[in-house]
């Protein structure tokens, strides 16, 4: 939830063009047309970064409240065995929902967007 506010707050265009990572990501990899390609893919990134994490803290908070409603009905049962199944379940929800979002996206959705470097 803080990169989710951190990003609110600043946009995700911001911490990228004030500390020029386009630039550096753009000298640094070899897969990325030039400093335009390489800030529209740290932005795409950013957004990604953020989804992911978004949708695992609403994971963990229904774990939570799963969690709770069980040790209300069985309130001596051991709740640390259960929590490796809400991680990992977490985990791969978030990762499986986000791999949908990822390939359902426009590809020229950030560049449509008016993003400048």
């Amino acid at each position: 939830m803080c990169w989710n506010a951190l990003f609110s707050f600043l946009g995700p265009v911001n911490p990228i063009c004030y500390f020029r990572l386009y630039q550096l990501y753009a000298w640094t990899s070899s897969t990325v047309g030039g400093p335009e390609d390489a800030f529209y893919v740290l932005v795409w990134s950013n957004e990604i970064t953020m989804q992911f994490f978004q949708l695992m803290s609403l994971g963990f908070n229904l774990c939570l409240c799963i969690d709770l409603v069980l040790t209300l009905w069985s309130p001596f049962e051991v709740a640390k065995k259960r929590m490796t199944y809400y991680q990992l379940g977490s985990i791969l929800v978030s990762t499986a929902l986000v791999v949908i979002i990822w390939l359902r996206q426009d590809k020229e959705f950030f560049k449509n967007k008016n993003y400048q470097p």
